[in-house]
């Protein structure tokens, strides 16, 4: 399929996971880890800045980042466009527990960052 990555092998997916509330974060960890035997939480972390470090640090780096919307001082949008601008290759996904719709052309135009 033109552009799409089999992800039919058994190959690990290491994720990285960001919110600035502690209590979502580890269920977001806990839950993300239970639904494939193949995803891998290699970080969660509270910090915008030590998730950017993360993100572009080689061997720290996630296959996919897992982005809390509403960070508190900065947002989830600036996270993705600050990673996306360094390196294509992380996947990005946001989440939030608010109405979608502030948050999603913010995220399309982070994406494309």
């Amino acid at each position: 399929m033109g552009g799409m990555t089999d992800l039919s092998d058994s190959h690990t997916i290491s994720i990285g996971v960001l919110d600035n509330d502690s209590l979502a974060l580890n269920a977001i960890a806990v839950m993300t880890s239970r639904l494939s035997p193949r995803f891998h939480i290699i970080w969660s972390t509270t910090s915008p800045a030590m998730a950017l470090q993360r993100c572009m640090t080689h061997g720290a780096r996630p296959d996919v980042l897992v982005v809390d919307m509403a960070l508190g001082g900065i947002t989830g949008a600036d996270i993705c466009a600050r990673i996306r601008r360094r390196t294509p290759t992380i996947g990005l996904v946001c989440v939030t527990s608010y109405d979608l719709d502030p948050y999603r052309q913010d995220a399309v135009e982070a994406h494309n960052a």
